[in-house]
């Protein structure tokens, strides 16, 4: 293999390293973030539909 092609084998290589770090460093920060909105809360239950039916 030639200096020359092995120079730019190692640009390739050098190169997307470079592009993997800063995509990891621009979505890190983001993989586990909360969304923006909060949750809709759970419905309230009425003790009528809590209250088990008679037994018959």
């Amino acid at each position: 293999m030639s200096d020359r092609h092995a120079d730019r084998r190692s640009e390739i290589i050098a190169g997307t390293a470079a592009a993997v770090l800063a995509g990891t460093v621009l979505l890190l920060p983001h993989a586990q973030a909360a969304p923006d909105t909060p949750r809709a809360p759970e419905p309230a239950t009425s003790p009528a539909a809590v209250r088990p039916a008679p037994a018959r």
